[in-house]
């Protein structure tokens, strides 16, 4: 071990509503598929069949989660979902776009909205939300999973690139994975299960190294939480 520091349903009990949205589809091998979110956890795991599965559970105990809209837009990179919430600006309506295109602002919004997907191999990944957890499982692809208030969790074959601002990273790595590791605590420590070489230190809460012969990227990077990389079971 190494380690440094550094469907509407209302609840009588909770007032709770809650609405489903799905939404099936497919994109060619290579292609991306996005999900943004705001509030609510985005966990994505591999799909045993070609079709790309998208559900997404809106709850709120005030608000109506119905007024919170899931839109999918196709574009030439591959597809983008995303909740878009009502906008506190009505000069300025929220709009989903791919990349760090298009308008998310919310303002004392309690509708959550939880995206669960199944992702056929072959694809690559972007999941990001605000406040929630991002989580990964079994992707073929490359994968980027991005959070300001919730812990990532992801194991690709691919590129990962891992952010949270208050929240814990793990990776899970396959024996005989090769990666440019780069990892980033402010408020934490660096643990790994899998042996690396380490190329530089730039201090105690930075570490840059490789695993195994090198390749793909692995960007870890957390303020107020720990980073860790295991072996995959």
């Amino acid at each position: 071990m190494i380690r440094w520091l550094g469907l509407a349903l209302y609840s009588a009990a909770s007032f709770a509503a809650t609405s489903d949205f799905q939404w099936n589809g497919s994109l060619a091998p290579g292609q991306t598929l996005e999900v943004k979110g705001i509030n609510g956890a985005v966990r994505v795991v591999e799909a045993a069949s070609p079709a790309i599965e998208v559900k997404a559970t809106r709850t709120a105990r005030r608000d109506d989660p119905n007024a919170v809209r899931i839109e999918v837009v196709p574009h030439s990179g591959g597809i983008t979902i995303c909740a878009v919430y009502p906008s506190p600006d009505r000069s300025k309506p929220n709009e989903c776009k791919p990349g760090e295109a298009g308008r998310t602002a919310v303002k004392e919004n309690d509708v959550e909205v939880a995206f669960d997907v199944q992702l056929p191999a072959g694809l690559h990944l972007v999941a990001k939300t605000v406040n929630g957890a991002v989580e990964a499982h079994r992707i073929s692809g490359d994968v980027k999973a991005h959070t300001v208030n919730g812990r990532v969790v992801v194991e690709a074959k691919g590129n990962v690139d891992a952010r949270t601002v208050n929240g814990a990273i793990t990776v899970d790595l396959a024996d005989g994975a090769n990666a440019a590791l780069s990892a980033r605590v402010v408020n934490g420590w660096i643990e790994s299960e899998v042996p690396f070489t380490m190329k530089n230190r730039i201090s105690r809460r930075i570490l840059n190294g490789t695993i195994g012969h090198g390749g793909k990227e692995l960007k870890l990077q957390t303020v107020n939480g720990n980073i860790r990389i295991r072996r995959s079971s």
